[in-house]
Formats: C-alpha cells, sequence, structure tokens
C-alpha cells in the first residue's frame, strides 16, 4: 500500500508540475493506478491484522478486484464516455494547479466504493479496540487512525467541506504508512506481531497459553502463563519465546502443518504438558503458533504412587507367598523329622532279626532264603535312605567348609556313580579351579546330578562337565543329551516330595538346592525336550594366597 500511495502521490505532484493540458490530463488518470488498489489492499490488511482471515477467500478477492479494474477501464477511456470526468479543463488563474474537474457518474461511484470499504475496515478496527487488550489498544488506534485519517482528507476534498488547494488523500496515506513504518517500530511492532482474539487465549483457563508469531516471539500470554513463566503480558510480548521460557522449543514441534504435538516439560520445579499448535494462513503460511502448557505434576504424582502401590502389593503377594511356601517347608520339615524317628526304630529292629536269623540258620539256608534275606537287605537300605533324606531335610545343614580342586569333587561323585557303558562322560572342568565348600555335601549334590543325567539317557548318550568363573564364583554346568523335561515339570524339580519316577520322596534335589544355597550359591535349570537338560551349580572361589595339595594324577586325567 506504501507503493500505492507513492503511485498516487507521484502523479499529482507530476501533474501539477506540467504544463500542458495532454500531460496534466495523463497524469491524472495515471493516479487512478494507485487509488484502486488502497481501498481493497487495506481492507485486506485489516482483515488480516484482526484475525478474520477466514473472509480473504479467492472469490472474495476476485470480487474486490472488479471495481477496481471497471474504474482502471473507464478512466483510460473517459473521452468516449465521460463517466469518470464529465469536464476537464485548465486552471486559468495557475497553470501549476491542478485541473479543474467535473465528475461524472463513474467517478462518484468508485468514490462510495472506496467509502464503503474503508468504513468497513474502520468498523473491524474500532471492534478490535473494545475487545482487546490494553496490550494492544496503541496498535489498533494507529491501525483506525491510518484509515481515517485519509478517508475525512478525501471527503473534506471531493464534498468541498473545507476549501483546499488540491486534493491531499494521498499525501496523507502516504504520510502516515511511512510514519507507522518508520518511526519507533519497536513499541508499536504494526504489521509485525498480530493480535490474537480473547476469544482464543481466554484469561480464565487454568492452562498456560502462550501465543507466538512466525518469528517465535511473544504475541501474548494469559494470566497462568503469567504466573508459570514470572513474565506480565507487557514484560512478555516481543520476546523471543526463549527468553520467556527456561527451555528451548524444538521449531519442528511448531511447524506449518503439525498440530498438538506434546512432550512433558519442567518449569519452576512443576512438571507440564506442553503442546505447540500451528495456525495457518488462508495461503497456508504459518500465521502463528500457540503453546498451551497443563499443569500434570499431580497427575504425574498420582500414577507414581499408584505405580509404586502396585508395586508394594506385588511385592507384599510375593512375600506372602513365600512366607507360606517357607511355613509349609517347615511342616514338611517336622512331618519328616518324625517320620524319620518314628520309622528308624522298627527298621532297626528289623535289620537286627534279618541279622539274627541268617547268622542262626548259616549254611542251611536255601537259595530261594538267600534271594528272600537279600531282598530284606536291600529294602532295608532303601528305606534307611529315605529315613536319612527325611532327617536330612528336616535339620539345619551345617557346613564343615574346606579349599579344594573343583575337579578332584567331579572325580570323586563319578566315582561313585554306575554309569553304563553307553553314556560317555565328558569332563572339561578346570584342573586349576578351586572352591571352598563343604566337600562331601556338594559331592553329594554332584552326584545326585549326574545320576538324574544318566537316568535321563537310558539309550545312552553324553555328559559333559564343564567349569566357568564368574565374578565371586565358580560355574559348573552338567549337560546331557537325555529326553528333557517339560516346561512344568521343571518348575516344580526344587520342591520337595516332588518326582517324576515311579521309586523316591522326590527329596534329593530339593536337598541339593538346600545344600548349594548354604554355600551361598545358586542352582537353576534349563532344559528342551528331546534335546537335553543342563543343571548349572554356583558357588564360591577359594581364596587366593592359600597352597592347596596338587590333585592326584589319576584324578587330574579322570576324563
Amino acid at each position: 500500500m506504501i507503493l500505492a500511495s507513492v503511485v498516487w502521490a507521484v502523479s499529482l505532484a507530476v501533474e501539477m508540475a506540467s504544463v500542458t493540458f495532454q500531460a496534466k490530463v495523463f497524469w491524472s488518470k495515471v493516479q487512478f493506478v494507485g487509488w484502486v488498489i488502497i481501498p481493497a489492499g487495506w481492507l485486506i490488511y485489516t482483515l488480516q491484522y484482526t484475525g478474520q482471515e477466514k473472509w480473504i477467500t479467492h472469490r472474495s478477492l476476485l470480487l474486490l478486484s472488479i471495481a477496481p479494474l471497471a474504474t482502471l477501464l473507464l478512466v483510460f477511456t473517459n473521452e468516449t464516455h465521460r463517466l469518470i470526468y464529465s469536464h476537464v479543463l485548465m486552471n486559468a488563474e495557475n497553470p501549476f494547479a491542478p485541473l479543474d474537474l467535473t465528475y461524472g457518474l463513474g467517478f462518484w461511484g468508485f468514490l462510495w466504493y472506496t467509502y464503503t470499504l474503508l468504513i468497513f475496515a474502520s468498523l473491524m478496527s474500532v471492534q478490535l479496540l473494545i475487545y482487546s487488550r490494553h496490550l494492544y489498544r496503541r496498535q489498533v488506534t494507529a491501525l483506525l487512525v491510518t484509515t481515517i485519517v485519509p478517508g475525512l482528507s478525501s471527503a473534506i476534498f471531493y464534498f468541498e467541506l473545507e476549501p483546499l488547494p488540491f486534493n491531499v488523500t494521498p499525501l496523507a496515506y502516504l504520510v502516515v504508512s511511512v510514519i507507522l513504518t518508520l518511526v519507533n517500530p519497536s513499541r508499536l511492532h504494526l504489521g509485525d506481531i498480530v493480535p490474537v482474539t480473547r476469544e482464543i487465549v481466554v484469561d480464565g483457563m487454568s492452562d498456560g497459553v502462550i501465543v507466538l508469531d512466525e518469528q517465535s516471539r511473544v504475541v501474548d500470554l494469559n494470566t497462568a502463563a503469567q504466573k508459570l513463566t514470572g513474565y506480565t503480558a507487557k514484560e512478555a510480548v516481543g520476546r523471543p519465546v526463549e527468553e520467556v521460557l527456561t527451555f528451548n522449543i524444538d521449531p519442528t514441534e511448531s511447524a506449518p502443518g503439525l498440530h498438538d504435538t506434546g512432550k512433558e516439560v519442567v518449569l519452576r520445579h512443576r512438571i507440564y504438558d506442553m503442546r505447540v499448535s500451528a495456525l495457518s494462513d488462508w495461503r497456508g503460511r504459518l500465521h502463528c503458533k500457540v503453546i498451551v502448557l497443563r499443569d500434570i505434576t499431580e497427575s504425574k504424582r498420582i500414577k507414581e504412587l499408584r505405580h509404586y502401590s502396585e508395586r508394594l502389593e506385588e511385592l507384599v503377594e510375593e512375600r506372602t507367598k513365600e512366607l507360606r511356601e517357607a511355613e509349609r517347608m517347615a511342616t514338611i520339615g517336622e512331618l519328616a523329622a518324625m517320620v524319620g524317628h518314628d520309622l528308624r526304630n522298627p527298621l532297626t529292629g528289623i535289620a537286627g532279626a534279618a541279622y539274627y536269623l541268617k547268622a542262626k540258620w548259616g549254611k542251611k539256608i536255601d537259595a530261594r532264603a538267600k534271594e528272600m534275606f537279600e531282598i530284606i537287605e536291600k529294602d532295608i537300605e532303601y528305606s534307611n535312605k529315605i529315613i536319612n533324606d527325611l532327617s536330612d531335610y528336616s535339620r539345619e545343614i551345617r557346613l564343615e567348609l574346606e579349599e579344594t580342586y573343583l575337579r578332584k569333587i567331579v572325580a570323586e561323585a563319578l566315582a561313585m556313580v554306575e554309569i553304563p557303558k553307553s553314556v560317555r562322560i565328558v569332563n572339561r572342568t578346570k584342573a586349576s579351579a578351586r572352591v571352598r565348600v563343604d566337600v562331601q555335601k556338594m559331592k553329594r549334590v554332584f552326584i545326585n546330578i549326574i545320576k538324574n543325567a544318566v537316568d535321563a539317557m537310558p539309550e545312552g548318550g553324553k555328559l559333559t562337565i564343564e567349569s566357568k568363573e564368574t565374578k565371586g564364583g565358580l560355574c559348573v554346568s552338567f549337560t546331557d543329551t537325555g529326553v528333557g523335561i517339560p516346561q512344568e515339570v521343571a518348575k516344580k524339580l526344587w520342591k520337595p516330595l516332588f518326582t517324576t519316577k515311579a521309586t523316591g520322596m522326590g527329596l534329593g534335589l530339593s536337598i541339593c538346592k538346600r545344600i548349594v544355597e548354604a554355600h551361598e550359591g545358586s542352582v537353576s535349570l534349563e532344559s528342551a525336550e528331546g534335546k537335553g537338560t543342563t543343571v548349572t551349580v554356583t558357588v564360591p572361589l577359594a581364596e587366593l594366597g592359600h597352597k592347596l595339595k596338587p590333585i592326584p594324577r589319576a584324578v587330574r586325567l579322570r576324563p
């Protein structure tokens, strides 16, 4: 519009400076090139400034351009119809004065078209002045002045309300535009910061709302945002958002086309859910950005408390299960002690009676009787083993720790197990690996594991025993190529009185687990049906610096 004002004012000046009639007529027509642009341009600018871009459409622009184009056509063809100037005469008194014009119907029609658009723009400015905050009234007042002053000067000249030597309207437009553009722009920011109506930014909202222009400078912020940033509206407006907020905003969060992108930010020891929305104008260009900060500190705390509560419930439930299991185990232990004690006496009597009869009859015993005595002795031995298991499970485990070589314990355990020829043993335990354990009890653990591995390979296979040092311990793994164990069974193997065999009380592995845990170690099992099972025992390493007797060669070389 400044360019249009310049064209209008310069054309007027050239007309006044011209001497010939034809030159004056020509430049009087050129003035319309600037004039016809100003009314529509000023209305469009006001619509954008007051946030009414919805009215700026291709159709409305086309309608607004009809009158200016038609007027220009009439101006440059005026000699044929006289609708713009009905009479054109030179000023007889002063040849440098503008032409003495008599206006036609077309001229008055375009003049009223101009006044209509300016009145409409003024009404929108007045409405914005009434409903806008004090923060923007200086800007809106400037806009209203730039609309009314040139219009009044035009009305005074054309309706001859006051005698004027020439039409000062183009100069008025030029002067106010230049003043608003060049004079003190840091205070006015007119045409730079676009005010947003209070329907968008509501002071009554509990959420903090900050409005930014396309340069990410603060345009407005509501009361909640002022409290959480520590800036008043007057202090914040015009500042870059980075100065108002203590955290940076990623430019992609407010790029055109992105809406309601959110993240959590911390401001003044409070947690906020920040959402940035980009608002575009009718041409798809970024118009402004709206930041909404919702305080979610309490909801986050409630969520965390709920999480802690759920976790606590889980821990209580787990602990309750452990206590119930411990109580159950204690009951089983007491029962085992009672049963073992009550069975040991009659079992001892049976063993003594069998020995007496066998000794009395001596060589008189026939083969059948001898076979029966062997069955009795074998069953007594088996029953005694069950009683010992019950006794071991019920009593507290006491360890007699000593440092020794792991390979020695494994070799002795292998020697005490009857291993079929179809089962191949691969002992890969390190000869230098030393442990601090109760040798007899750990040997019992290994024997039990080796027996179970052999039983799992009825058709033959391979048992691999390996050792590996870990942080603070030594892992011994027993891997067989047997039938494997189903997952539902593997979970129960370490529980007392659970067994998958036809004979036995199901105390062997549970006792082994207690022995290993008494050493502050651990035992685990991995199995795949049809592929085999791996049992891993972790025990403490021996302290360095203690000298041990070397492993006998026979033990060291045993496979």
